[in-house]
């Protein structure tokens, strides 16, 4: 039997799940999210914005679920 495999969720940072759901919700959304946030996050978030690449649909599915 092979050992459970975690979801794809799970296995972001706290500031990747915030950049795949900034990129879910659009850009009016976003710009809400963005300005209720400390500087430092504002940089933690969009450098994960920055480095995201072909994020599956059930992690995108998983991430808003959780939020």
């Amino acid at each position: 039997m092979s050992p459970p495999r975690s979801s794809p969720g799970r296995r972001l940072t706290p500031a990747q799940k915030a950049a795949v759901l900034l990129i879910s919700v659009g850009a009016e959304a976003s710009a809400a999210v963005y300005r209720n946030l400390q500087d430092e996050e504002i940089e933690e978030v969009t450098r994960e914005l920055v480095s995201l690449r072909n994020v599956e649909s059930a992690t995108v599915h998983e991430v808003i679920e959780e939020f």
